[in-house]
């Protein structure tokens, strides 16, 4: 492979706001990866804001978000991705959402995290929040490959995870780490770099509020670092520095000893190493990897849990009686030793391995639906419709029940199934609800809920979208995306069906036989208008068993009470019915009819009109947007809109909150008086609404043109962050700025207090 071509992403948490060991230790590897083998390289991390520097010839740079990350990747397209702490988790993902390989490169104790004891003893912040455990096992289950910082870190992962990793030893820029020669004097500082308890800065305060005659610094970034408190405590001292983020040779060359006194068991402990092999003496914890650099010698303290241990040993260094100038060149060859590992080919070796057996997929078509592909009811119908065009079209396309949606470009939201508030949107990518209000304005808790947190909300007709800028959801989200229908199945010719009397004038039903759409004005006209001496059939073709009208029993309750004594034929079929079967169904009837209440668009309507088979429908709602004189039968509906707060519990099994109502009322005597005539007219004239049915079929009710309206609904989304994410990003920049800005007056109203005090 081509090392020019090569392009390292290493996304590793805190790099924007410290520079710790696991931080330094990634910029100096990536330099010298840029160096040595030509790769292109980069550092990512999480960051509020916007955030970007060059970093010792590294471009650093802060994602806010994991979509944020995962627009970057895009963009760079790396060949790797390397992560280290818990920014490893956005960063896998992104990677796997791609199929870059993935190194993960542990640092820390963020993957196998301490128990309450090991807290305890550790000294660890009692707000510590451990990593979830589904994060954890995500990120160890997908790495390509697993580095740990220090043999004392292999060993460890083994024991407490049985986890077999590779060690990759720190690496160093030298002219980073070693002291000038021209910069050599005698130093004067007893210097640690550490801000939080864990790390052992209670040791470090209380000795220096002890020795009152010995200079201390503190390094790093007093703003970024430190606690308001923690300086408060430190100019308490009076005997304190800080000099700020400064580079190890620096304060290195001001030292005279340097105190790492962690009280977990450092993975590593980069700091003893740089101060060693600089010559200068260390006092740090004979403890975890620390332990491996300091050796048996007088530079590491046993009992580190106990001040008077770090006390005594303290006074005994001051006093020139515990490390010895043999110490110190026992120290620097022991440092030497650890800096003289080759690190680099190692990671290297590793980058092209993986490189040559993987390729990367730049996928940004990917779209995955939530509601199912494959089962009867109407929106999953309609889903594997639209995914069978997108899929024609050159779209990636998931199924929920089979993927994970995180992986998806954008989520598309049609399931009737479950509670719309279940719903959780994933942390990347663009989120559409498809959603109907059938009887009137959404549940103000559903119109908060896609305003919240979805871009688009596709609706069927203009119609809903009425109902939708009812209920308040903004103008800007609301996308009308018309269904259609396949000619190639519903057409007027082709088989018929064997359940229709030969000759017989024959209207038909299709759907839920349920009082929404109207089934009791529909049984009671018919009944009215006909009778057994009338050559004429209605069939009833619904689903009980569907998931949305499970247990209605309408038809049987209204024909079980009906009071004609010479009714007309009926025929119910109350079972689902293979495509086929119910094309033969649509075209071997005369006339549809649809006398709904409530409809969100009424796809069997559009469906006897591929049929060749015109119907009667309410002068009113959804049908309008494809209806009209010439192709239909309008029967006049009276539109009843009142406030009706109501709480109405499902078929599904959860409830809806309501707060009022706009739906129609056919009159039974109207729709009666309708169907006389079309049957008193007879089949002749029904030909000119057959005719004109089938253009609008062909012009605008089919498949490919419903998805030519979702791709230009995608195509607005293009290039746009997500509506949820940008409202997140702009609270937390907010909240950001305003934390830092505290943390400033904090400082200062704490710098100033003590200095008053003192």
């Amino acid at each position: 492979m081509n090392p020019d071509s090569v392009k390292v992403f290493y996304i590793i948490s805190d790099a924007c706001r410290v520079s710790g060991g696991a931080e330094r230790a990634a910029s100096v590897m990536l330099q010298k990866v840029q160096k040595h083998y030509g790769y292109s390289c980069e550092m990512l991390s999480a960051h509020p804001v916007p955030f970007e520097q060059v970093r010792d010839g590294v471009r650093l740079r802060g994602f806010r978000d994991e979509e944020d990350l995962n627009a970057i990747t895009l963009a760079e397209r790396p060949d790797i991705i390397i992560a280290s702490l818990t920014d490893a988790v956005p960063a896998f993902k992104v990677a796997a959402r791609h199929g870059v390989p993935r190194i993960l490169s542990i640092h820390g104790y963020e993957f196998s995290p301490p128990t309450e004891e090991e807290r305890r003893q550790w000294s660890m912040h009692p707000g510590f929040v451990p990593m979830p455990q589904d994060d954890i096992d995500f990120v160890l289950n997908s790495a390509d490959h697993i580095f740990s910082c220090s043999p004392y870190l292999q060993a460890f992962l083994r024991d407490r995870l049985r986890l077999d990793t590779e060690v990759l030893p720190n690496d160093w820029n030298i002219n980073e780490v070693m002291i000038d020669q021209n910069d050599l004097k005698e130093g004067t500082y007893i210097t640690g770099i550490c801000s939080s308890p864990h790390k052992g800065i209670g040791i470090i305060l209380e000795l220096a509020r002890h020795f009152t005659d010995a200079q201390f610094m503190l390094v790093g970034d007093v703003m970024r670092e430190f606690p308001p408190k923690l300086v408060g405590d430190i100019v308490a001292c009076g005997n304190i520095d800080l000099p700020g983020h400064i580079k190890p040779r620096d304060f290195l060359a001001s030292s005279k000893l340097v105190l790492v006194p962690s009280q977990l068991p450092e993975p590593f402990g980069r700091i003893a190493v740089e101060a060693m092999v600089n010559g200068v003496p260390v006092l740090a914890s004979r403890n975890g990897g620390l332990g491996e650099i300091v050796g048996p010698g007088p530079m590491g303290v046993d009992d580190f849990t106990n001040i008077e241990a770090w006390k005594e040993c303290l006074r005994a260094q001051l006093d020139g009686q515990r490390v010895t100038p043999e110490n110190v060149i026992t120290g620097r060859a022991r440092a030497r030793q650890i800096m003289d590992t080759e690190p680099l080919h190692i990671l290297a070796q590793t980058i092209e391995t993986l490189c040559a057996t993987s390729t990367p997929h730049w996928d940004e078509t990917s779209i995955a639906f939530v509601g199912g592909l494959d089962g009867m009811e109407s929106n999953t119908i309609v889903n594997a419709a639209w995914a069978r065009e997108l899929i024609r079209r050159g779209y990636g396309i998931e199924d929920s029940e089979n993927t994970d949606i995180a992986t998806a470009n954008t989520v598309i939201i049609h399931d009737y199934s479950k509670d719309f508030e279940d719903f959780v949107p994933p942390k990347t990518g663009h989120y559409i609800a498809v959603r109907t209000s059938d009887f009137g304005p959404y549940p103000q808790n559903w119109a908060r809920k896609i305003e919240n947190e979805f871009d688009q909300l596709w609706v069927y007709t203009e119609w809903i979208a009425e109902q939708a800028l009812a209920s308040g959801i903004p103008r800007d989200m609301v996308r009308v995306v018309p269904l259609g229908v396949n000619p190639d199945l519903f057409r007027p010719d082709g088989p018929v069906s064997s359940i229709i009397p030969p000759d017989t004038f024959t209207f038909l039903f299709v759907g839920g036989a349920v009082l929404r759409k109207g089934i009791d004005t529909l049984i009671k006209a018919y009944q009215s208008s006909f009778s057994a001496q009338d050559d004429v059939a209605l069939v009833i073709k619904g689903n009980s068993q569907n998931l949305h009208y499970r247990g209605f029993r309408e038809v049987d309750r209204i024909l079980g009470g009906s009071a004609a004594k010479d009714p007309p034929k009926i025929i119910h079929i109350d079972d689902h019915l293979h495509y086929d079967e119910l094309a033969a169904l649509f075209r071997t009837c005369d006339v549809g009819v649809f006398p709904y209440r409530a409809e969100g668009f009424a796809l069997p309507i559009a469906e006897a009109m591929a049929s060749g088979t015109p119907s009667i429908v309410p002068n009113f709602g959804a049908c309008l947007d494809f209806c009209s004189d010439k192709t239909s039968f309008f029967v006049p509906a009276r539109r009843i809109k009142i406030p009706y707060p109501r709480t109405f519990k499902l078929a599904a099994g959860f409830v809806m909150e309501v707060q009022s109502v706009d739906f129609c009322e056919i009159q039974m005597e109207d729709l009666a008086r309708t169907l006389r005539a079309v049957f008193d007219a007879g089949r002749p004239a029904l030909e000119h609404k057959r005719k004109a049915g089938l253009n609008v079929v062909q012009e605008k009710l089919n498949w490919a043109t419903s998805v030519d309206h979702i791709e230009a609904c995608l195509r607005e989304l293009q290039n746009t962050v997500p509506r949820r994410i940008a409202a997140k990003r702009k609270e937390e920049a907010i909240v950001y700025r305003r934390e830092t800005a505290l943390r400033e007056m904090a400082m200062a109203a704490e710098v100033k207090r003590v200095s008053r005090k003192t």
